[in-house]
């Protein structure tokens, strides 16, 4: 089974437009300090374009606020919470108990070992899990791919109790090959289909998702 598709950094709504008409399954709009940062009212207007169509929105955060993100939540009608840093155990059951929304974590891949998931080792609630790389203690962003091959025994170790969801520095020319290795649940990319951050490039979008189906798994 191959993996479903996110678009992150969205920032217009013909760019979320050709992210479905492209096949995505997750469309993602960042609420913190990034080249891609919406407010929430801007958000709000991008992702109520969408209305009726057959997409889950992530919003991604940067502050464990539990009130900030329910809030958040509820005005721009997103589906998943997607935290990149590190929370206190028992955080994700919180935010999906206020607000119903799935809850995914980032681990961060360094050198081949994963950081930042000490709270979430038996929290039911934690939907999924993004391994993205990092550079001076960020994350997210950051357009530069990890070492798939050393860090898929970590990786590995969280199978079953979240879905595998990869990101950092994918495009079109090297997604195929992290499908191939890792196996993940779900891929993201946000730098990888842009001419300029936040302008998603259309036909990139396309030729993501062709990578992907067209991915096979040993």
């Amino acid at each position: 089974m191959l993996p479903n598709v996110k678009f992150c950094g969205i920032t217009r709504p013909e760019d979320a437009f050709a992210g479905m008409a492209a096949g995505a399954d997750y469309l993602g709009v960042v609420l913190g300090p990034s080249p891609r940062r919406l407010t929430v009212t801007q958000a709000t207007s991008v992702v109520t374009s969408t209305r009726g169509v057959p997409v889950l929105w992530v919003g991604v955060f940067i502050e464990p606020d539990l009130g900030g993100i329910s809030a958040a939540v509820r005005t721009i009608g997103l589906d998943v919470v997607q935290l990149h840093v590190p929370v206190p155990t028992g955080f994700a059951r919180d935010v999906t108990r206020e607000t119903g929304a799935r809850v995914w974590c980032v681990g961060q891949v360094i050198e081949g070992e994963v950081t930042g998931l000490e709270g979430h080792g038996g929290d039911e609630a934690l939907d999924a899990v993004v391994f993205d790389a990092s550079r001076a203690g960020r994350s997210g962003g950051l357009g530069v791919t990890f070492d798939w091959q050393r860090a898929k025994t970590s990786i590995d170790a969280w199978r079953g109790r979240a879905r595998i969801a990869v990101a950092g520095g994918l495009n079109p020319a090297n997604v195929g090959e992290a499908v191939r290795i890792l196996e993940p649940d779900i891929v993201d990319v946000s730098s990888g289909v842009e001419s300029a951050p936040g302008a998603k490039e259309h036909q990139r979008m396309r030729d993501f998702v062709d990578a992907v189906r067209g991915a096979h798994r040993p």
